[in-house]
């Protein structure tokens, strides 16, 4: 999981551009706008997910698969994206499906998409690792037939239909604010990421397009945690003792709850300030103890669900709709920011209840 005051998503989607996502920065501090925001999205049949799960109808094909393929299933981080799609498709009266390598995996990855190409499901959920690797089986999927759209991250050259998720420029951006914010703007910060990973290149040139106007923030460090959270610990703890005058780390991806074990474990909680990213049950009762200052949600569960409709809207297009596609006009918007919730002491509470639900 990984701000927004708006109270629908159509005003999520603006005329500005950042990297070719439709955006524009606006930070939500609660849940209630973003809470608001999930709420108003008209849903395909009218039918809406509750909290303990979706409405199911009678399908007209319930053998109908949409397939999400994610990079790395073992990390928590698509407990949401699981939920949204699972809750999408019985809404619907279709299938979805989770797979992917357990371990990060960006050839697993590929390798399981082109066994699922040839099953010729009726689309493809994407969560893009390496944009450059990833699009040519996008492109594979497309010319089988199979719709695709991308989620979490993008691949912009890619045949895909549609990507729906956050504008991580902007996340990245928000992490330096925060940082800036809980460091009164003076600060050698250390960066957990991993390179060339596309969501992750984004945040991190949007957390330096920050710091390049607050001249007291000096990043000195940044480390490779490979997406796993006992390499973030112990990265972590290397930069540390490497770098006695660090005093803040920025964690780019869902693993900062590694970076909350390496301040336990060299004895900097409070010393060093942490903003990080994604939510996690662990990340949560470090924001709540005081060790990660905060982090950042992504609306992953709305990307998961609008992207089971969107796919079904593409496959059974309204009346409307069919004469536009018949035309060959694309019906699907081409980007769809889903925004940025910063997660603080103030409102985790409203996280650690979904965690209590649905696990994380």
């Amino acid at each position: 999981m990984s701000g927004r005051d708006d109270n629908q998503l159509g005003a999520d989607v603006e005329s500005e551009s950042v990297g070719g996502l439709l955006s524009r920065r606006r930070v939500l501090g609660g849940m209630a706008g973003g809470m608001a925001a999930a709420a108003s999205i008209p849903l395909l049949g009218g039918f809406a997910a509750s909290p303990a799960g979706a409405t199911t109808r009678k399908a007209a094909n319930p053998n109908e698969r949409y397939v999400m393929l994610a990079y790395i299933t073992a990390n928590s981080f698509w407990i949401d994206l699981k939920v949204g799609g699972s809750d999408a498709a019985k809404a619907l009266g279709v299938k979805f499906e989770f797979t992917g390598p357990t371990t990060y995996d960006v050839d697993s990855q590929i390798a399981t998409a082109i066994q699922e190409i040839a099953t010729k499901p009726a689309g493809l959920i994407f969560p893009v690792s390496l944009a450059d690797a990833c699009t040519p089986v996008i492109n594979q999927a497309t010319k089988a037939g199979i719709p695709v759209i991308t989620v979490d991250s993008d691949a912009p050259d890619s045949q895909r239909l549609c990507f729906i998720g956050t504008d991580h420029y902007e996340l990245g951006q928000t992490v330096g604010d925060q940082l800036i914010e809980v460091t009164g703007g003076t600060a050698n910060v250390g960066v957990s990421t991993v390179p060339g990973q596309a969501d992750l290149e984004l945040r991190l040139a949007g957390l330096k397009n920050v710091f390049a106007s607050h001249p007291g923030m000096k990043i000195i460090a940044e480390v490779n945690n490979n997406g796993d959270t006992g390499q973030t610990a112990t990265t972590a703890v290397a930069m540390i003792d490497a770098h006695s005058n660090m005093n803040a780390i920025a964690c780019l991806n869902a693993t900062t709850s590694g970076i909350a074990t390496a301040l336990q474990e060299t004895h900097k909680v409070g010393k060093i300030k942490v903003v990080g990213s994604d939510v996690t049950a662990p990340v949560l009762s470090a924001v709540e103890n005081g060790t990660i200052y905060s982090i950042m949600a992504q609306r992953t569960y709305m990307e998961a669900y609008l992207a089971v409709q969107l796919l079904y809207l593409n496959n059974h297009p309204t009346a409307f709709l069919g004469i536009e596609k018949k035309a060959g006009i694309p019906i699907l918007p081409v980007n769809i920011d889903t925004g940025t919730i910063i997660v603080n002491k103030q409102n985790a509470h409203a996280y650690t209840d979904i965690v209590k639900v649905y696990g994380g």
